[in-house]
């Protein structure tokens, strides 16, 4: 997402992408998700590909694909 900071607007990453590294740096990361049926549908379908078979997150706005290596784990 995009934060206000003063005169700047830097891209802050959420959660998804920080599970992602912080799984990719130690090996394991626990993502608890609590309410996915209140999520937009086009928010409901981003979860997709970071919890199925793909295990990646595509964030177009910071030029950037997330993807768990290969030993990495995503609870």
């Amino acid at each position: 997402m995009f934060v206000l900071r003063g005169t700047e607007t830097p891209f802050v990453l959420g959660p998804l992408p920080t599970a992602f590294e912080i799984a990719n740096e130690t090996g394991k990361c626990i993502l608890v998700l609590e309410e996915c049926n209140a999520l937009s549908p086009s928010m409901q379908k981003v979860l997709n590909a970071a919890t199925d078979f793909r295990q990646r997150l595509e964030l177009p706005e910071a030029r950037k694909v997330f993807a768990l290596n290969k030993e990495a784990q995503l609870w």
